[in-house]
Formats: C-alpha cells, structure tokens, sequence
C-alpha cells in the first residue's frame, strides 16, 4: 500500500485525490473548479480534494463558502522541493482555463508540473495547445464545458482507477519526452551547430 508524503498522511487510501496547485487568481478559474470537484463528488463519494497553495486562507474561505465538508478536503502550503512528492501521491490534476487569447496561446508550467509526477490532468479546451495533446496521447480529460462534467469525463475517472499504473506511467513519459529541457536539448544543439555556435 502507498505511503503518503507528511501533510498528506491522514488522507485515507481509499481516497481519490484530485489536486489543485497554485494561486487564487481570477483567470485559474477557482470558482468553476471548485463547482467540478462538487459535482465529481456527487459521482465519486471518495473524491478528495487537495489544495496546493500559499494562499491557504482565501482557499479556506472559499471551501466554507460553497459547502465543503472539512473530511472532503485540505489545504496545504509546501515548500517548492516538497510539491513533486505530494503530487505523486495524487490522482488528478485540475487545470482549467476560459476561452481568451492569453489562455490559448498559453503554455502553464503546471502541466507540466502535473505530468511529470505521473497525474493525468483534467482540463478546458482552452489550454494552448495542451488541450487537444491530452485527449489525443490519454493524459487527461479535456472538458468541452467545464460549466457541466459530462459523461466522458466520469468514464475517464474510471478508466483512470481500473488501472492507475498505466496512466501514472503514460503521463510520466509523455511529459519527460516532450515537456523538459532534456527532450529539446538535442534539437536545440542542432540548432546551435547550424549556426556556428558549438
């Protein structure tokens, strides 16, 4: 059985952890994020959900304000070495973004984030070009309208707990071949040599 990393210890095994790590900022969409977990929950009565973030106190404030019972959730405040380890011991990860110019040619380091510690991401059609990788490569779920979680997104969540090592796995590998310094490097030494700089 999975040991969970120090400030997620009392978070039951039973438990699906769906994650959000970041800031409290209007266009992070809180508040559309918080209704998806609800309605998830309504689905999945072990959902969980956990809180990365250095804004503890308005999380706090907003979990209160639409009713989430304090067994259903936590928030915590991480140091940046301890973000990867807790986000191992996650399943989901949110990222959900509306349909602006900035969103769509955007590229959130936090996909990356979430890929990397092996969590397939829950996301909007609105994520530059990530949002259409995640359905096309099974590294996530891609929500035509985050307003109302459809029943794609319910198959995928149980798709994901039939066999969460693969998924684990894909999203790993998907992110170290194609979203770290090391999967360009040899692309951008080409480069470099095609114009006289090594």
């Amino acid at each position: 059985e999975e040991t969970r990393p120090g400030k997620m210890e009392d978070i039951g095994s039973d438990r699906i952890i769906f994650t959000y790590s970041g800031s409290y900022r209007k266009y992070q969409l809180i508040d559309e994020t918080f209704n998806l977990f609800l309605n998830i929950k309504e689905e999945f009565p072990k959902a969980f959900f956990l809180i990365m973030t250095n804004q503890t106190d308005v999380f706090e404030n907003k979990a209160k304000e639409v009713g989430l019972p304090d067994s259903d959730y936590k928030i915590i405040s991480l140091n940046r070495d301890e973000v990867l380890q807790h986000l191992k011991s996650s399943d989901f990860g949110f990222l959900l973004r509306d349909n602006s110019i900035v969103n769509i040619v955007s590229s959130p380091t936090k996909f990356a984030e979430y890929l990397l510690a092996g969590l397939p991401v829950i996301t909007s059609d609105f994520v530059g070009d990530y949002s259409s990788l995640v359905n096309e490569h099974e590294i996530g779920y891609t929500m035509p309208d985050i307003s109302v979680p459809d029943d794609g997104l319910y198959g995928f969540i149980r798709q994901y707990l039939a066999d969460k090592k693969s998924f684990k796995i894909r999203a790993h590998k998907f992110a170290e071949n194609n979203l770290t310094w090391a999967a360009y490097q040899p692309l951008l030494n080409a480069e470099l040599k095609k114009y006289g700089f090594v």
